[in-house]
């Protein structure tokens, strides 16, 4: 931690020099390469090869399938704040967790006698990723103990489902439920208040229906549904988010990206500030998955 933690520090101050590859290399490559360190198979780090996350809430994501993780560019863009710089810093850093999460349950899978191709179905790791566990097995002491706490989680089943992705899919939705229902009532209470920002088309509706013979309370009843949906659905969002956050392989890498921040002596990125930001600037929560 010491030796990344030094090595994004003495990055920042030509940060928006560099180019999109050097980023790339001084920041989370640095977290690849100590994971190199402990063995861990090379992963490959790219700005969002197939542009999945553009226009998306995910800043970053490690692919099992692929050993890769994607950064969405604008998470590691020359202009980012130092704020921000750290914060990417964590996500590069949880982000390896993962990695080395997967990596460390196919070590432990092969001490418990697995074969490469059931841990290759099991987890969905490469090929050369399965059989380089199967020759380095990891069959028992602290971390075979950690590791096992994790298998829950990753293990897939026959369709190729893991929990955590079924954690994931479900905290998604309810993410996207809630900001359809906040936009809504957002965007009512906008338009109810006059805001020059809203289309005037909105407006002059609003005012025509305001002037009917009982819009008033029309309007009245169909705010308060609109906020009553918003809130429910901003509940089962936090719930669904600390189901997430409190996975066994989520709660180790929201910890161990934490570290980053308050090594840098800055407020660290947690399930907790996010669930704050959620309930004080209606901002969306961050997604890393």
């Amino acid at each position: 931690m010491t030796t990344f933690t030094a090595a994004v520090r003495a990055a920042w101050p030509g940060w928006a020099r560099l180019t999109e590859l050097q980023r790339l290399t001084a920041v989370p490559g640095q977290a690849g390469r100590l994971l190199q360190a402990l063995g861990v198979p090379r992963v490959q780090i790219l700005v969002d090869p197939a542009g999945k996350l553009a226009g998306t809430e995910t800043y970053a994501a490690f692919n099992p399938d692929s050993w890769g993780l994607w950064f969405r560019a604008d998470v590691i863009a020359a202009g980012i704040t130092e704020d921000e710089f750290w914060r990417m810093a964590n996500i590069a850093y949880h982000e390896c967790r993962h990695a080395e999460q997967n990596w460390r349950l196919a070590r432990k899978l092969a001490g418990d006698g697995w074969d490469a191709a059931r841990i290759r179905a099991a987890l969905g790791v490469p090929d050369p990723v399965a059989a380089a566990a199967v020759a380095t097995p990891l069959t028992s002491g602290a971390e075979y103990a950690e590791t096992a706490d994790w298998q829950y989680n990753l293990l897939r089943d026959g369709h190729g489902v893991s929990a955590a992705s079924l954690v994931n899919d479900k905290k998604e939705a309810a993410m996207a439920a809630y900001r359809k229902s906040r936009d809504q009532w957002r965007l009512f209470e906008r338009t109810r208040d006059g805001d020059p920002t809203v289309a005037p088309v909105n407006l002059r509706n609003y005012r025509d229906r305001l002037a009917e013979p009982g819009g008033a309370l029309a309007l009245e009843q169909i705010g308060a549904d609109l906020k009553k949906d918003y809130v429910r659905d901003r509940e089962l969002a936090k719930q669904s988010f600390l189901a997430y956050a409190r996975m066994p392989v989520e709660a180790d890498a929201w910890a161990v990206g934490a570290l980053v921040q308050a090594r840098a002596g800055r407020a660290p990125l947690t399930p907790d500030t996010e669930l704050a930001n959620l309930d004080t600037d209606e901002r969306t929560m961050l997604r890393i998955q």
